[in-house]
């Protein structure tokens, strides 16, 4: 907490509060201490509740195009797909777009 108090100095903190970050671009974050380094403090982060609201946001686009994410899935990609032999249409630029933000959230 050395780093916060610090900047609290120079800065105004919002509701004038320093405490530890429990959550930081919607990835959960916390402190632990390594059993072979216990007397230093590491942080982790989880990106659970980021991934469902992700997930969330992707199934809301697809439902506007009338499609849906599959369930039970072993592969990304069907057992006998062959890219080589893939005759689909290329995206227009507002797919592209989309598509792009759908690799920018991951």
């Amino acid at each position: 907490m050395k780093i916060p108090k610090t900047l609290s100095e120079s800065y105004r903190f919002k509701n004038d509060s320093v405490s530890k970050p429990m959550s930081y671009l919607g990835a959960k974050i916390k402190a632990f201490r390594d059993p072979n380094c216990p007397s230093v403090e590491m942080w982790s982060m989880s990106a659970n509740k980021y991934l469902k609201e992700a997930i969330k946001n992707v199934e809301k686009d697809l439902e506007k195009l009338g499609y849906k994410l599959p369930t039970k899935v072993n592969t990304p990609l069907r057992n006998k797909f062959h890219l080589e032999r893939d005759i689909t249409a290329f995206l227009d630029d507002d797919y592209i777009r989309w598509f792009q933000q759908l690799i920018g959230i991951l």
